[in-house]
């Protein structure tokens, strides 16, 4: 179990440093806009798949 937590937490932080990097080359002003921008492709996507698959039924 702890071997399991530990393998979370290290996985956990490598993604939080990719992030950190991604955020700092691409804006500079503070990662919130950047969080703002994924969220709302993700809703896209997600919408446009739920139609896509209503309309092929």
């Amino acid at each position: 179990m702890n071997r399991l937590i530990r393998l979370r937490w290290q996985a956990s932080t490598r993604y939080e440093q990719f992030i950190d990097a991604f955020y700092r080359r691409t804006d500079p002003l503070g990662p919130f806009h950047v969080l703002l921008a994924l969220i709302a492709v993700a809703l896209v996507a997600v919408i446009d798949i739920t139609f896509n698959l209503r309309w092929d039924r």
